[in-house]
């Protein structure tokens, strides 16, 4: 057990640790800005329909109506908050970006590559 975790989980957790650091230090929070607002305005518009029947943005139409994330995102601002609603998804959605690219190379990278996909999950 105490070699196992010498061998495997030390190193993977220094390595996700390294990882971890490299995406702060690379993808600073700067709050919701750029097309975040638009995303918190849809996703605020969900909870609480009556509030915006009549903004020209929803009156006509907008993209939200054929976005499965609005409402998830909903739930998750209704439970959190804003902010804090909008620094979780950006996690999460980080983290399935690095789960994402990892099935990638895993898919990818086979032959002479592979080395370095298996020393990931090891």
């Amino acid at each position: 057990m105490r070699a196992r975790f010498f061998s495997y989980v030390l190193p993977t957790l220094a390595l996700f640790l390294f990882a971890g650091a490299l995406w702060i230090a690379a993808n600073p929070n700067i709050g919701i800005d750029h097309d975040a607002r638009l995303y918190a305005f849809m996703a605020v518009r969900s909870l609480t329909p009556s509030a915006y029947a009549r903004d020209p943005w929803f009156a006509y139409g907008s993209q939200d109506e054929w976005s499965v994330f609005s409402p998830l995102y909903a739930i998750i601002l209704s439970q959190c908050g804003v902010e804090s609603g909008a620094m979780l998804t950006t996690i999460v959605g980080g983290l399935l970006f690095v789960a994402a690219s990892i099935m990638l190379a895993r898919a990818v990278l086979r032959g002479s590559m592979a080395w370095l996909v298996n020393s990931l999950e090891r």
